[in-house]
């Protein structure tokens, strides 16, 4: 199998999925991501602070615990 990927392209046999984070702290990865797109929709809408943890909360991370829903759009 080929993978291709920005313009270029590598020999793949073996694709990861790693859902649990075993292999990537998932959390140290994405909630950063997350956390700036909700900051940027706020700005970007003119909203007030408000809208931010509604957004996280969302998206499926809850701002007052750290914590990522399992079931959530995030995980």
């Amino acid at each position: 199998m080929r993978l291709r990927c920005g313009g270029r392209e590598a020999a793949c046999r073996l694709v990861i999925f790693d859902k649990d984070g075993t292999l990537i702290d998932f959390a140290s990865l994405w909630v950063p991501v997350v956390r700036a797109r909700a900051c940027f929709i706020v700005e970007e809408a003119g909203a007030d602070g408000a809208l931010e943890p509604a957004l996280l909360r969302a998206f499926g991370y809850d701002p007052d615990t750290g914590r990522v829903d399992p079931r959530g759009p995030l995980a």
